[in-house]
C-alpha cells in the first residue's frame, strides 16, 4: 500500500511508511494524519474512511510542509541527508515552529531520538510558544524518532557536504551531492591515528629476525634442547634410530 500511494503522490514510500509508524504505529485502522481512528472527524473537519485515503493526505502534507518550511522538494528522486530527513519530519509534526525559534531539527526527538548514543533521553524543545504541541520541555517517551525508522527501511541517506549543510534548500552548484550511499571523501580510507597505533602494536608483537633471516635476536644465545624419549635423553649418532623404534618390538 505504501508503494502504491507513494507512487501516486511522487514521494518515497519509505518516508511515508516512517511517518505512518510515528503517527499511529502503522495501525491499519488509524490515520497517520493526526493518529486518529479512521472515520473520526479532525478539528479541521476532515474525515478519512480508508487507510489509503489517509496515507495520500499524509504524503501531500509531507510534501507541502517540507517545501514551505525548509525548501525541500520531496517529489525529486534524490536521496536526502540525515539533517534533511530530520527537517522533513520536524516540519510535519511542528510546522515552522523550530525555524521560528532558531532550533535545529537535530534537537527534535520526534525526528532523531535513538539515532546514535548521543540522541537518547531527549526532550521536546522548550520554546516560548503557548500554543506549541507535545508539551515543550517534557521528556520524549518513545525509543526512536522518524529518522532511525526510515533508515531501518534501508533508505539511502547521503553524506551532507558543507555547501548544502549551510543552505539545505539551495542547489549544490560547484559542490555536487554524492550519489546515494557514497562515502564521505573526508573520512574514506584508514584512520591515521588509530590504524597507526594498531600497526605499532602488531610490529611490537612480531619477533625481530636477524639480518640474515635466522633466529630472532632474543634466541641467539640459547642452545637447542636435545630430543628426549620417555624422559630419557637420546644420544646423537647411529643409536638414535634404534632407540626410537624400541617400543614397537
Amino acid at each position: 500500500m505504501y508503494r502504491d500511494v507513494a507512487a501516486r503522490e511522487g514521494v518515497s514510500w519509505k518516508i511515508l511508511a516512517a511517518c505512518d509508524w510515528m503517527q499511529c504505529e502503522a495501525h491499519p485502522r488509524h490515520s497517520p494524519v493526526r493518529g486518529e481512528k479512521l472515520g473520526t472527524a479532525n478539528p479541521d473537519g476532515t474525515v478519512f474512511h480508508t487507510k489509503s485515503e489517509a496515507l495520500s493526505q499524509c504524503a501531500q502534507d509531507l510534501v507541502a510542509l517540507a517545501g514551505a518550511v525548509y525548501g525541500i522538494d520531496l517529489t525529486q528522486a534524490v536521496a536526502l541527508s540525515v539533517p534533511e530527513l530530520a527537517n522533513v519530519f520536524a516540519a510535519y509534526r511542528w510546522g515552522g515552529l523550530l525555524r521560528q525559534h532558531n532550533t535545529s531539527a537535530m534537537e527534535f526527538p520526534y525526528s532523531v531520538q535513538g539515532l546514535t548514543d548521543q540522541f537518547l533521553h531527549m526532550r521536546w524543545p522548550k520554546i516560548a510558544n503557548p500554543h506549541a504541541p507535545d508539551k515543550p520541555g517534557s521528556r520524549y517517551k518513545r525509543p526512536f524518532g522518524a529518522v532511525p525508522v526510515v533508515l531501518s527501511l534501508d533508505y539511502p541517506a547521503i553524506v551532507l557536504l558543507p555547501s548544502r549543510a549551510e543552505n539545505p534548500g539551495e542547489s549544490d552548484g560547484a559542490n555536487p551531492r554524492p550519489a546515494a550511499g557514497t562515502a564521505d571523501p573526508a573520512t574514506a580510507g584508514p584512520l591515521p591515528g588509530r590504524d597507526g597505533r594498531r600497526r605499532q602494536r602488531r610490529l611490537a608483537r612480531e619477533p625481530r629476525l636477524t639480518a640474515g633471516g635466522g633466529r630472532p635476536r632474543h634466541q641467539l644465545g640459547r642452545k637447542p634442547r636435545p630430543a628426549t624419549a620417555s624422559g630419557r635423553q637420546l644420544e646423537r649418532g647411529p643409536g638414535l634410530a634404534t632407540a626410537g623404534c624400541a617400543g614397537r618390538r
